[in-house]
């Protein structure tokens, strides 16, 4: 197996212990390699490993999500916060229904 073979398998890997499913976005940007692919390298690897893709959000997710930005936008105005920090599976893009939205400043 190829160190990027590797990488991927590696990085689902990854994301699967979380319940996370990637994108090809989030594949490229998150896989877990000390050295650096093109994205077509990464994608034309995955699909000869036969790795199939997360592509939508489904409704409630889209909802949770734009919930934590809207959250994030409001709070910003206030000048004692520095910075604001969404973790967990919301900022990774695949929250459970029930999730909470964590912050931190």
């Amino acid at each position: 197996m190829t160190p990027l073979q590797q990488a991927i398998k590696q990085t689902q890997e990854y994301a699967s212990r979380f319940g996370g499913r990637l994108s090809k976005e989030e594949l490229c940007q998150r896989l877990l390699s000390p050295r650096t692919y093109s994205p077509e390298e990464i994608l034309l690897t995955a699909k000869r490993l036969g790795m199939t893709f997360y592509s939508e959000h489904s409704e409630w997710q889209t909802r949770k999500l734009d919930k934590a930005k809207r959250l994030a936008d409001k709070l910003k105005s206030w000048p004692e916060i520095l910075l604001i920090g969404v973790t967990g599976s919301v900022a990774a893009g695949y929250p459970d229904e029930e999730e909470d939205i964590d912050l931190f400043k």
